[in-house]
């Protein structure tokens, strides 16, 4: 059983106004401020929550708020409601439009959601606009980093692509595997995998003859790349799913092409890029066995530990800003992730405790339940995660153990700057460098050949790797002559703002 009696969920289906509460509109007790403290008039914080509600709430907001409630409050004293809007299946530019009530109402002082990386990409610089932090919780894509890395609006409480598919190709050599397959759908939460796994693969000692990758964007394509790494299995298969169809696409496949002992053709590995990993492995029942991979998880949550920081990230950056919205709040939130110091947990306990902490200055390492909350330099991406690796028997999912990946006590993070080889690239001297701080080079004795080899506005964020490639490299010596660039010029494309 749930208790809530100091936590008031209402849930919006798309229209705020079905959520009555003393018939002002929906509005909050503390409306009518553009930086609202409750405790002024009224005792609540709204946070808005863009999310899929056909089977609910997320266990992990509810959970979150619960676990605020039972501390007493934010703040102390002030309730946290979450007032939702079901955004099932819309394209970005419906989103935008579906949070214009919870844009517009001073009374929300952040939002949580949306559900894709494409949603992300178009709400972000809205929210922005608004003043309203926006922390994501799904999406994974990297192109999210690289449009709104510094800037303290925009966060995300689950492990990037990047970061995920870098912990699994180590991994596989650390297993002694000799030779990786990567699939990948055309969701934008999944494809940025294939950019990321040649390079993440090469750093690891992986030849070109060890990798293999195809791509799908329907049931037919998705049939017929399986068919090809079964006649030819890799020793592992990655298999990089943004959505529950493309999750439940490959492994309806690997079901049909199983060998007469019922057995997969190849050892599997599931990343945890967008697709509901608990929903979708139930609802594929028997052709899920055999599936296996990492998640963004805790033991009590299953696998809604995101959703549960997302709420966390709102709670302690109201804390630390005294109550202030706005640009307020997007500070507050920036401040706490910063001050490393004690560790209290993510309970009812250890909220009090971090939050007064937070309210009285003091450094304090923010836990939740997907990890310590450590953001890379930058924000938008964790740094580190607490990683769950899974298997499914049958339909039912189960967790057999957790890695601290980066982070204070944890592994070393994935350096996503990479160290393409020891003749191009050296270490400064002095301290180590920031996980994502790019290597110094020796200009004297280089060229450079940057190429982006993808066309059009679809492929801007590949466009967007060479052309930031060109900046450090001209950053650390190599003049125009030393470089040959090929791209596209997107500076007037019309859909670039």
């Amino acid at each position: 059983m749930r208790l809530f009696s100091r936590v008031a969920i209402c849930l919006a289906l798309l229209a705020l106004g079905a959520c009555d509460d003393g018939g002002d509109g929906g509005a909050s007790p503390n409306d009518g401020g553009a930086s609202p403290d409750a405790g002024a008039s009224g005792s609540v914080y709204v946070v808005g929550l863009l999310a899929d509600l056909g089977e609910g709430m997320p266990p992990g907001v509810e959970r979150a708020v619960a676990t605020i409630a039972a501390a007493g409050g934010v703040r102390g004293t002030h309730t946290l409601e979450v007032r939702a809007v079901d955004i099932a299946g819309m394209a970005p530019e419906a989103v935008v439009e579906a949070a214009r009530p919870l844009l517009d109402d001073a009374a929300v002082v952040a939002l949580i959601g949306p559900e894709t990386s494409a949603q992300m990409m178009a709400l972000a610089p809205v929210a922005i606009e608004a003043e309203k932090p926006l922390v994501a919780y799904r999406p994974v894509a990297s192109e999210v980093r690289r449009a709104f890395a510094g800037s303290p609006y925009v966060w995300r409480t689950r492990p990037g692509d990047a970061f995920q598919l870098d912990w699994l190709i180590r991994q596989a050599r650390a297993d002694g595997v000799d030779s990786l397959g990567l699939i990948v759908g055309a969701s934008p939460d999944a494809a940025g995998a294939a950019g990321w796994f040649g390079f993440f693969a090469h750093a690891a000692g992986y030849g070109p003859d060890a990798l293999r990758v195809a791509a799908h964007g329907d049931a037919s394509s998705c049939a017929d790349a399986i068919a090809a790494f079964v006649a030819e299995p890799p020793a592992r298969l990655i298999v990089a799913a943004g959505t529950d169809a493309e999750l439940a696409c490959v492994a309806e496949a690997l079901d049909a092409a199983r060998s007469e002992d019922g057995a997969l053709a190849t050892d599997v590995v599931v990343a945890d890029l967008g697709a509901d990993l608990t929903g979708t492995v139930a609802g594929l029942g028997a052709a899920s066995v055999g599936l296996r991979g990492w998640a963004s998880a805790d033991a009590t949550l299953g696998l809604d530990a995101a959703a549960h920081d997302a709420v966390l990230l709102v709670a302690y950056g109201l804390e630390r800003s005294g109550g202030e919205a706005g640009a307020a709040l997007a500070q507050g939130i920036d401040d706490a992730l910063r001050a490393q110091g004690p560790r209290h947990g993510f309970d009812a306990d250890g909220y009090a405790r971090t939050a007064e902490a937070l309210r009285a200055g003091e450094p304090v390492d923010v836990v939740g339940a997907g990890g310590s909350l450590t953001f890379a330099e930058g924000g938008v991406d964790l740094a580190g995660a607490t990683l769950g690796q899974w298997r499914s028997d049958a339909g039912t999912l189960t967790v057999d153990r957790y890695v601290d990946v980066g982070g204070p006590g944890g592994e070393p993070a994935p350096d996503l700057a990479g160290e393409p080889g020891a003749d191009t690239f050296v270490e400064p001297p002095g301290p180590a460098p920031d996980v994502f701080a790019p290597l110094v080079m020796r200009p004297a004795s280089h060229r450079a050949l940057l190429v982006a080899a993808t066309g059009g506005w679809g492929g801007y964020a590949h466009q967007a790797d060479v052309l930031a490639r060109y900046q450090l490299l001209r950053a650390r010596g190599l003049s125009d002559d030393d470089i040959i660039l090929v791209g596209e010029d997107l500076a007037d494309h019309p859909l670039n703002p």
